[in-house]
């Protein structure tokens, strides 16, 4: 290994390049931790189905959270990828979806057919 001495204004820049080159190599790297938090989204009625509240809190890359349909609520977990990619399962669907800076938009199939549901951090 050869050591090269580098003033220290360059030591410092040398440091943030590498830093950069390294986030840059890995698509979405850092996407997923900041979305650490809470999260409501909301699917309209479509036909006979009601509206759908997700509520869901992320830690770690781990989701947990709620989904009400009228009267009825269901636990959910799941996960999320580097690139801010969702997968969500409750006893009685699953759904996938995308973390794009504040907002979350997640697809789910219902009694009704494919629904899509938009929100953001509480």
């Amino acid at each position: 290994m050869i050591a090269v001495q580098l003033p220290s204004g360059l030591k410092s820049a040398a440091a943030v390049l590498a830093a950069t080159v390294l986030t840059l190599a890995v698509p979405g790297a850092g996407r997923a931790a900041g979305i650490d938090g809470s999260w409501r989204v909301d699917a309209p009625p479509l036909g006979r189905c009601y509206e759908v509240h997700f509520e869901i809190v992320v830690q770690d890359n781990q989701l947990v959270g709620t989904m009400t349909s009228g009267n009825r609520t269901f636990s959910l977990s799941g996960d999320v990828d580097a690139r801010g990619v969702v997968t969500l399962q409750s006893i009685t669907t699953s759904a996938t979806g995308q973390f794009e800076d504040d907002a979350l938009v997640l697809t789910f199939t219902s009694a009704c057919g494919e629904r899509q549901a938009t929100g953001e951090r509480m």
